[in-house]
């Protein structure tokens, strides 16, 4: 599914498996981690330029910061 050619973005909740195979396909990310190391493998994926840090608590005040984040990726790249 990563490796479609018309996969542009992939909205994860930052779990290893799900970080390595984006970056394997070269797809970048906006992660939204839960739990635990989600969060570490998140401050990781941005460092490193795979993707972009959400935070999902942002989404109960508005979707305005997700709709940035995702026009961010999509026109930047990773």
């Amino acid at each position: 599914l990563l490796d479609h050619p018309r996969l542009k973005l992939f909205i994860t909740h930052c779990g290893y498996n799900s970080l390595l195979e984006a970056g394997m396909a070269g797809i970048p990310v906006l992660v939204m981690p839960f739990f635990f190391d989600q969060f570490r493998n998140a401050r990781v994926a941005e460092r490193i330029g795979w993707g972009l840090y959400f935070d999902k608590r942002l989404l109960l005040k508005s979707n305005d910061e997700f709709k940035l984040a995702l026009q961010t990726i999509l026109e930047n790249g990773r």
